[in-house]
């Protein structure tokens, strides 16, 4: 499409199961925490003016997309999800940049194990499930030289089947981190990550990656 806008197809086939034996398997089938194979198609659309989408230091970036899981295309179960996310770069002083995304994540007729989940860093993804999932996080990434940066970050995110219930602390999570990044090729955009997040209680989530998180 024209200017910075995007539109797409895609096709997803997964099949997703869960290890468990004797007592928990039961346990697990209780509560229809089950593994299932399911294939859907969607729609993916994109706004991106970001000025390196690995690395960018100013820049919008928005994705809408849905799945739409369905038996008639061989899969077990019929569901629907979509997603949006939306991110912003700030460029200020000398090499920084501060950046913020906000997400979510809501699924109608999803079975347990087609659910949202946190996906803040400093939580395990699974660990927490419902049907619809929202966050916002930010993150300062301070340069320290052309090689070597700092990152501050922090976020909330709220699992809900009715957006109301994040007016409850339960459904409310919260995250914070700091890392050291290290740029591996400045013009590709390729930096290296390496994070300690915060979540509830005493989660502790350590993380080495290549690439921004947003």
């Amino acid at each position: 499409m024209s200017g910075s806008w995007y539109l797409g197809a895609q096709y997803i086939s997964t099949n997703y199961t869960i290890g468990a034996e004797d007592f928990l398997k039961l346990g697990l089938e209780l509560i229809g925490l089950t593994g299932f194979h399911s294939k859907g198609i969607g729609l993916v659309a994109e706004y991106d003016t970001r000025d390196n989408v690995r690395n960018a230091k100013k820049g919008n970036y928005f994705e809408f997309h849905n799945i739409a899981y369905r038996e008639s295309l061989g899969g077990d179960v019929s569901f629907d999800v979509y997603s949006l996310s939306y991110s912003q770069n700030i460029s200020h002083g000398s090499g920084h940049v501060f950046a913020w995304q906000t997400k979510g994540r809501w699924t109608d007729d999803a079975p347990i194990g087609g659910y949202s989940s946190i996906e803040l860093r400093g939580y395990v993804r699974g660990n927490y499930l419902a049907p619809h999932y929202t966050h916002v996080q930010a993150e300062e990434r301070l340069a320290l030289n052309s090689k070597w940066g700092l990152s501050f970050f922090a976020g909330a995110g709220c699992l809900y089947e009715s957006f109301s219930d994040c007016d409850e602390s339960s459904n409310m999570y919260l995250a914070a981190g700091v890392g050291v990044i290290y740029t591996l090729k400045e013009k590709a955009g390729l930096v290296m990550r390496a994070e300690i997040a915060k979540g509830e209680a005493d989660e502790y989530v350590g993380y080495l990656k290549v690439g921004n998180p947003f």
